[in-house]
């Protein structure tokens, strides 16, 4: 397994003058992450937004590789979430390590911005770790009302050729779907610790 590579991005805020303080819910009609974003940057609630949906396109973008999953973890009530992504080998270096990415976006304070971490591992590692998944029945219909105010949204993407499934869920989601958002918040836990961000993840 390599190293660690960080990659921070985080921007002072500024303040404009006369500019009222005020939260922007990020809740687009593409199926992006949605969040509350105290900020005046607009270009920096689209980065923090797009890394958040999709890790592997924030700076430094992983290209030609396939990605196998996406998590991701947003509270209502703290302005820090993260996201995963787990890519495979690079296409055109056979025998490259997969990545692990965990993107770590802070929204408010005097260092909002985004901080991103990668972290090598083997493919057969990271193919074992979605392979997890593979036995947890979920039901895509008829499923339970999951409705609340506060708390924490996830969410989980993969794909496999012209299939993909995106799923989100309030805390611990639908009664139907809690084998499956468990091992996912578990998951979670696993590629922050991976990740060494030092602090646990309240998942």
């Amino acid at each position: 397994m390599g190293g660690i590579s960080t990659y921070p991005h985080d921007e002072p805020m500024i303040r404009p003058k006369h500019a009222p303080r005020t939260a922007q819910r990020l809740t687009p009609s593409s199926g992006r992450v949605p969040m509350v974003a105290m900020t005046y940057d607009p270009d920096l609630i689209q980065r923090i937004e797009a890394a958040m949906s999709e890790p592997e396109s924030a700076d430094p973008p992983l290209r030609r590789r396939r990605v196998l999953l996406r998590l991701s973890r947003a509270p209502s009530l703290a302005f820090t979430s993260h996201a995963w992504v787990i890519v495979a080998s690079d296409a055109r270096r056979p025998g490259s390590p997969a990545i692990v990415r965990e993107v770590c976006c802070t929204r408010s304070g005097a260092r909002a911005g985004l901080t991103v971490r990668d972290v090598e591992t083997d493919e057969a590692t990271a193919s074992a770790w979605c392979r997890e998944a593979t036995a947890i029945p979920v039901p895509l219909v008829g499923f339970e009302d999951n409705l609340g105010c506060d708390g924490t949204t996830y969410t989980l993407f993969a794909q496999g050729g012209f299939a993909f499934v995106n799923l989100s869920w309030w805390c611990d989601g639908p009664r139907e779907w809690r084998p499956l958002t468990a091992w996912a918040r578990a998951l979670m836990e696993r590629l922050h610790d991976l990740a060494g961000q030092g602090e646990p993840l309240e998942v």
